[in-house]
């Protein structure tokens, strides 16, 4: 039987809760479906993506097809020499795959747990948090190409990720729809990742010894800590900008005007700065503009209050960004994904 769009209101089919309207909407819970897909797909003009939708922006109204990957299933497809290949449907909840690979016993995804969204958009914003990134062990990506109408593979190295980014990010989002992704993790050998301060300050070693944590002793700390910091936060896309990536040099510079500015130090001579904090030393954390507003302990979550719409975080996200630039020269990058059939702000 052929698959049809239906009419469907999205606003429980993204975390910030927006008021928003698809004329063409379509579940694939299937691979079979996937070529009846792309029948429907070349009568649009534009094509939609949604996982959980924990990491979008929603239009009121948005025109073209909505695509809502919802196959499950998780299958090791290798395990050589202690390391551990694993293939997970896009539907999957990411958290939850993240639990089976710490009750296999397999490290790697570990410091990346209670993570909103779905195992399909892991690579294309190329999450992150405590120290890791999605980029550190993914090993492959398979995509359905609407355009040839295939099943394509994409290498780590073919998905071209970087901070918060990736080449489904952008317009070829529209063209590839992610299946499943497959993560390279350890059974054997695996070290953990501490480089996050926050993380290395809370986690409990036994007898004093790194090398005597185990994948699950860094997930429990992980939730802990997240629990902590996120708890009563509702309603939001969690971090709203990104962490500015500037020069060494810009950040002596800004260091010598603004006394006890907090930042990071990637790998790469540069340094990243705490958005949060931007954001915090302009006086923002808890402001409301109407609907929404900013979270009250936590500058960098936008938050929408009841009702409110794309155009009213936009506005408050526009706002924000102004005042962080007017004091520190420094334009902040709006991080979920702004679902518009025009350039995003």
């Amino acid at each position: 039987m052929p698959i049809l769009p239906c009419s469907r209101r999205l606003d429980e089919l993204n975390t910030l809760g927006l008021r928003s309207f698809a004329p063409a909407y379509i579940n694939i819970n299937s691979l079979d479906l996937l070529g009846d897909l792309s029948i429907i797909a070349s009568n649009y003009s534009c094509v939609w993506v949604i996982g959980s939708g924990s990491n979008i922006i929603l239009p009121e109204y948005l025109q073209g097809l909505v695509i809502h990957p919802t196959m499950r299933g998780i299958v090791v497809e290798s395990d050589i020499n202690g390391e551990v290949i694993v293939k997970a449907a896009a539907g999957e909840e990411w958290h939850q795959f993240v639990v089976w690979t710490v009750q296999h016993g397999l490290g790697g995804l570990e410091n990346l747990a209670l993570i909103p969204g779905t195992v399909g958009a892991s690579p294309v914003q190329n999450i992150g948090a405590y120290g890791a990134e999605a980029s550190d062990c993914l090993y492959e990506v398979t995509a359905w190409d609407l355009t040839r109408k295939c099943l394509t593979r994409f290498s780590a190295a073919d998905c071209m990720l970087g901070y918060r980014t990736s080449r489904f990010k952008n317009n070829s989002q529209r063209q590839f729809i992610i299946v499943a992704v497959a993560y390279k993790l350890k059974r054997e050998g695996w070290r953990p990742n501490l480089s996050y301060p926050d993380l290395k300050n809370n986690v409990q070693l036994k007898q004093g010894r790194v090398e005597s944590l185990t994948p699950k002793d860094v997930f429990q700390t992980v939730c802990r800590i997240r629990c902590q910091k996120f708890s009563g936060v509702s309603n939001s896309a969690g971090s709203f900008f990104k962490n500015p990536v500037i020069s060494d040099g810009q950040f002596r510079q800004l260091q010598a005007r603004h006394i006890g500015i907090v930042s990071y130090s990637p790998p790469n001579k540069q340094r990243k700065l705490a958005a949060g904090w931007l954001i915090e030393q302009c006086g923002l954390k808890g402001y409301s503009l109407g609907r929404v507003g900013v979270h009250k302990t936590h500058a960098l979550i936008l938050t929408n209050n009841g009702g409110a719409s794309c155009e009213d975080i936009l506005q408050l996200a526009s706002m924000v960004r102004s005042h962080v630039y007017r004091r520190y020269e420094i334009l902040l990058e709006i991080e979920p994904v702004y679902f518009n059939e025009h350039i995003p702000p």
